[in-house]
Order: structure tokens, then C-alpha cells, then sequence
């Protein structure tokens, strides 16, 4: 094992535990002030206001999984991501910069969410949710075969398209939300995104120590293929958001 390569997953490690816990400070502590609550210097107060609003915001049909959508195969990625420059270093002895590589990902999310956020209806996007998710996992199963940069940066663009699937959940979100507790909910979302990108390559990085860094990916991509197939086969998505994008988009 390289030095480049232990050092990588070390990195992962380490600012994976800050951010994680700024992401659970933000959820906790800053969302009632978003939310509009009557914020005191009673940090206990605070505290039980907020977390009495979580448990409504996640007792209304839906929600959960909702908020599930949103945040687990954002994580699960987050951990293949952890890995792209032990990966690129152990792949290409340093031959090959790791940003050649990574920056193929950003490019492909904003020609996913710009294109198809353009030209879709909502009731489109809604469909496409789970195909969506996808083509974001799937492309990562090539890491564990092959070795050539411009294959993998495909690939890579390939899947930042598949970030458009969250295009789809947006409007079903807010609706189910309601007016007096989107600011709120909206906070918690993101730092729920915040947590799990922080979680995520802690994970990943044990698991290259362990399996090793291209195999680490492209379990993570076939993770995200494995959630979204069985959204899709439990029909737990559209379900019972279906009448409400197909009213938008139409």
C-alpha cells in the first residue's frame, strides 16, 4: 500500500468527523431560528423546540422517506468521492493529477441539473427519479475493471448527470412540508447533506483500507443501484406524491 494512498484515506477520515458534527450542530441548534421559532438565551428551551419539530416534521406521511431519498445515496457517493485521490495516486503513481479526474463529476452535475431541469416537466422528473439515481451508482462499477483515465472520467460525467434525480423530489418536498414549516424543513435537509457527506467517506475509508480503493467504489455505486431498485420495485416512489406532480406538470 502507497504512502499516497494511506494518507488519502486518513484525510477522508479526519474531515469527515468535523463536518459530520457541524451537520448535527446546524440541524439541532439553527433550524428553529430558521424556522421561525421564538429563539431565547434558554439553550435548553432551544433545544427540546427543535427537536419537538424534527418529530413533527417526520411524523407527516412520507417524510421519511423523503428525507431518505435525499440524503442516503448523497452519502453513499460521498464515500466512493472520499476515495478518488487515493485511487488516483495508487492508479497512476502520481503520473496523473487527481483533479484531471474529479473534474468530471461538478461538470456533469451542471449539465445534468441544467439540461434536465430545463427541459423536463415536473411530472418527468418525477419519473425518472429512481432511473436517475441509477445512472449516478452505476457508472462507478467500472472503477473495479478498468484502468483508463478517459473511461473513468466518462464515467464520472455520467454519474454527476445522475445528481439530477433530486430535480424530481424538490416540489413534492416543499408540498408535503406546508407553508409554516418549509424554512424548517429545508434546514434540516441540509444539514442533514452536510452529515452524511461527512459520514460517508469515514466509511469509505475503512473500507479501502480493508477491500481496497477501486473495489470500495464501485461497491458504493452498486449500493446506490441496489436503494433505488428497491424504491422502485416496492413502488414506495411515486406512491402517494404521483397526482400531486402530475397536476404541476401538466
Amino acid at each position: 500500500m502507497t504512502e499516497g494512498r494511506i494518507a488519502g484515506l486518513r484525510a477522508s477520515a479526519v474531515i469527515a468527523v468535523p463536518t459530520a458534527g457541524i451537520g448535527v450542530s446546524f440541524g439541532v441548534l439553527a433550524e428553529p431560528m430558521i424556522g421561525g421559532l421564538d429563539a431565547t438565551d434558554d439553550r435548553q428551551t432551544l433545544l427540546k423546540g427543535s427537536l419537538k419539530n424534527i418529530r413533527t416534521i417526520f411524523s407527516r406521511p412520507g417524510m421519511p422517506l423523503l428525507f431518505a431519498m435525499q440524503w442516503a445515496p448523497i452519502g453513499i457517493f460521498a464515500g466512493a468521492e472520499g476515495l478518488l485521490v487515493p485511487f488516483v495516486t495508487q492508479q497512476w503513481n502520481g503520473s496523473v493529477s487527481p483533479g484531471a479526474l474529479m473534474v468530471a463529476l461538478p461538470i456533469g452535475m451542471f449539465v445534468g441539473q441544467g439540461t434536465l431541469g430545463r427541459l423536463l416537466t415536473p411530472h418527468a422528473r418525477q419519473q425518472l427519479v429512481c432511473p436517475l439515481m441509477c445512472v449516478m451508482g452505476a457508472p462507478l462499477a467500472l472503477f473495479a475493471i478498468v484502468d483508463d483515465l478517459w473511461i473513468l472520467w466518462v464515467a464520472l460525467f455520467v454519474s454527476g448527470i445522475g445528481f439530477a434525480y433530486s430535480l424530481g423530489l424538490q416540489l413534492p418536498f416543499a408540498e408535503a412540508l406546508g407553508g409554516p414549516t418549509r424554512g424548517q424543513g429545508f434546514a434540516l435537509l441540509g444539514a442533514g447533506l452536510m452529515t452524511v457527506q461527512g459520514i460517508g467517506p469515514a466509511f469509505g475509508g475503512v473500507s479501502g483500507e480493508l477491500f481496497g480503493v477501486g473495489m470500495t467504489i464501485t461497491a458504493c455505486g452498486s449500493l446506490i443501484v441496489i436503494v433505488a431498485a428497491v424504491i422502485y420495485l416496492t413502488r414506495a416512489w411515486p406512491g402517494r406524491y404521483r397526482y400531486r406532480s402530475e397536476d404541476a406538470g401538466r
